[in-house]
């Protein structure tokens, strides 16, 4: 979601409402020994054979949801089946460059397979590396959202321990999608 701090226009807010663990709880069984927890389409290799989650993983779906944006399609499809869990195992991204319907820069692209690198320790180490190597990506900066420039965007990072949920109607009216954005860049 886009939204606005103060007279901070274009705050980016990422939402995830997915699933919690509890951690260090004696006696508190959430799932069963060998299951598995995550959505089928943004896995993370290491939690998809049974690994912990740890903030690579986040990067991981994080790529996957830059490679949707980047391209209209999931980089291993959009459907839940075991073909797909495999293939966020086994199979390298492809190339977000080729499915794009105009150009990426090089390192935008770059960036985005380094995210959706199948052993953790390939990708950025956590969102705040990931948002540094956005700020130094060639295109960073450029997205205007109509003729006028707005401030500069900002990527805020929450951790979701921290998050207040309970919230309040202007932090609901506040918020809005992204706008369309014309599939030809300026």
């Amino acid at each position: 979601f886009v939204t606005t701090i103060g007279s901070q226009g274009d705050v980016v807010k990422v939402l995830d409402f997915g699933i919690a663990s509890v951690l260090d709880e004696p006696g508190l069984a959430v799932t069963r020994t060998g299951a598995m927890l995550g959505t089928v389409t943004t896995i993370s290799p290491e939690v998809a054979v049974g690994g912990a989650a740890t903030p690579a993983s986040d990067v991981y779906a994080l790529g996957v949801v830059a490679y949707l944006l980047l391209t209209g399609e999931l980089p291993f499809g959009e459907d839940k089946s075991g073909a797909t869990l495999i293939a966020h195992i086994q199979e390298p991204a492809p190339s977000p460059g080729r499915r794009a319907r105009y150009p990426l820069p090089p390192d935008l692209e770059a960036l985005v397979l380094r995210c959706l690198a199948k052993a953790p320790s390939d990708r950025y180490a956590d969102g705040n590396e990931l948002a540094q190597a956005l700020e130094e990506c060639s295109v960073s900066g450029r997205w205007r959202p109509s003729s006028e420039r707005p401030p500069a965007p900002r990527l805020v990072i929450v951790d979701s321990a921290e998050l207040d949920l309970g919230g309040s109607a202007s932090d609901v009216e506040a918020t809005r999608p992204l706008p369309r954005r014309d599939p030809d860049p300026p």
